[in-house]
């Protein structure tokens, strides 16, 4: 009985971290760089936004880890822009020529022969799906692909 009280109890705690959203699982697991926000970035990374301003903590509790780093300097300020990535699909035509049925490969016997062939394919694409910049730790402008 107890083992199944145990499964039961790991099977529902499992349940709910999965329901948490990604925001949401960020700040629990950095509660102490939530707490360090201003009242209107608090807001705004729970909604998931960003805005001029914001820092780099509250742009990776609204946005995750970017897929991308990149880092410069502009007039002697530090410089930063995070790529995000999603995907799209990309749709291509084969066009090949094959074999079909049992062979008999010594110049005689059975076979049912080759054909010509073509079909599609959707393979899905990395793409820029979000970036932002900052200036000396602070965002000055971001992006949103729509």
């Amino acid at each position: 009985m107890r083992f199944l009280l145990t499964v039961v109890s790991f099977a529902t705690l499992l349940l709910v971290s999965c329901a948490t959203n990604p925001i949401d699982r960020r700040i629990e697991r950095y509660p102490g760089m939530f707490g360090t926000l201003s009242d209107q970035d608090k807001t705004k990374v729970v909604q998931g936004q960003v805005s001029e301003g914001m820092s780099t903590d509250a742009v990776f509790l609204a946005w995750g880890r970017p897929n991308r780093m990149m880092s410069g300097s502009q007039s002697g300020k530090s410089r930063e822009r995070w790529l995000y990535f999603g995907s799209e699909p990309v749709t291509s035509v084969s066009v090949g020529f094959g074999s079909y049925g049992p062979h008999h490969h010594h110049g005689f016997g059975y076979g049912y022969g080759g054909a010509w062939d073509m079909g599609t394919m959707v393979d899905y694409m990395p793409v820029i799906d979000r970036q932002v910049e900052f200036l000396n730790g602070r965002v000055v402008s971001w992006e949103w692909r729509r």
